[in-house]
């Protein structure tokens, strides 16, 4: 399905809450080296954490916890009988999954370089500072209320979900390892993923989207851009895309011409005319010899001569509805 990643972590955090527990007592860990800090605004905080070692959590209300992280991920649940802010710190000899929801208004990790796994999604998040953790390989940040994000010293990182904040610029160039991007429901007006050579798989969905630079991305194989401002979309350096989402933009061509591994393309919505529609038609790859090949069609595209793309072996769909392979 689309979000095979978000779907595959969030199991993973799943399974941590129900073989996970505190280990008490304990005196409490108070070397700052690594030392992350949060705001919470919520009645209720919940941190997964995963590592090694010692770590205390301070809740800010003269609540002090201490952890052991062995094998499994170790969580801290905390709850407040008051609606202020909450000053929380978390203090660790070695932190490097943090997954933390409850309504935080501020996080700061830029002090525990060891992290790899940030999981942030959920709060009420208005800056992320992740520049100085260059261990990072997944950065979630969904459903906050970000305006920017610096991953300029990120030089590690493979998978990144920012989706459903306020973002109007996102830089990758410095992103080379890069696998996954999800960057949903932002404010994006362009995006530039050619200097990220790794991507396999591109969702920018419900953005405004006006130019999308894909020329260099040879692995990609998954690219999902529909409800954009795309008046062009070059595929020409996709050649192993397999999946294409680019429905209710304002294409009024399509060229497939150099992507012959691709199976499955939704495009309604567009301004595709009948003669544009019959030339795509023909540069679309032979789909015979394969389990799929669909493509889907409004209902005035489907006034186009489908039986070009037959021809080759793909089912032509007349219809608003897919589904997702």
């Amino acid at each position: 399905m689309k979000r095979l990643t978000l779907i595959a972590f969030t199991t993973l955090a799943a399974l941590a809450v129900a073989s996970c527990s505190k280990i008490e007592p304990l005196s409490p860990y108070t070397d700052t080296a690594r030392q992350m800090t949060m705001t919470a605004q919520g009645d209720n905080v919940v941190i997964f954490m995963g590592g090694s070692g010692k770590t205390t959590i301070d809740w800010g209300d003269g609540s002090v916890d201490t952890y052991i992280i062995r094998d499994t991920l170790p969580y801290g649940f905390h709850s407040y009988s008051d609606a202020i802010p909450h000053a929380i710190t978390i203090k660790s000899e070695n932190i490097t999954y943090l997954q933390c929801s409850g309504g935080l208004t501020a996080l700061d990790v830029s002090k525990n370089t060891a992290l790899t796994q940030l999981w942030c999604g959920g709060n009420q998040l208005t800056t992320l500072d992740v520049s100085k953790n260059a261990a990072l390989t997944e950065l979630e940040c969904i459903d906050n209320q970000l305006a920017a994000l610096n991953l300029s010293g990120v030089s590690a990182l493979m998978q990144l979900q920012c989706d459903k904040n306020q973002l109007t610029a996102l830089d990758v160039s410095n992103n080379l390892a890069l696998t996954g991007i999800f960057c949903n429901n932002n404010q994006l007006t362009s995006l530039d993923v050619s200097k990220n050579p790794a991507l396999t798989t591109l969702y920018c969905d419900y953005n405004q989207l006006t130019s999308l630079n894909i020329e260099n991305n040879l692995a990609l194989t998954r690219l999902s851009c529909p409800s954009n401002k795309l008046a062009t979309l070059d595929l020409s350096g996709a050649p192993t895309l397999t999946v294409l989402y680019c429905d209710s933009n304002r294409l009024a061509t399509l060229d497939l011409s150099r992507n012959p591994a691709l199976r499955y393309l939704y495009c309604p919505y567009n301004p595709l005319q009948i003669a544009a529609l019959n030339d795509m038609f023909g540069t679309l790859p032979d789909s015979y010899g394969t389990n799929w090949g669909n493509i889907y069609l409004d209902y005035n595209q489907g006034m186009a001569d489908i039986s070009i793309a037959t021809a080759k072996g793909w089912t032509v769909i007349i219809t608003g509805k897919h589904d997702d392979p």
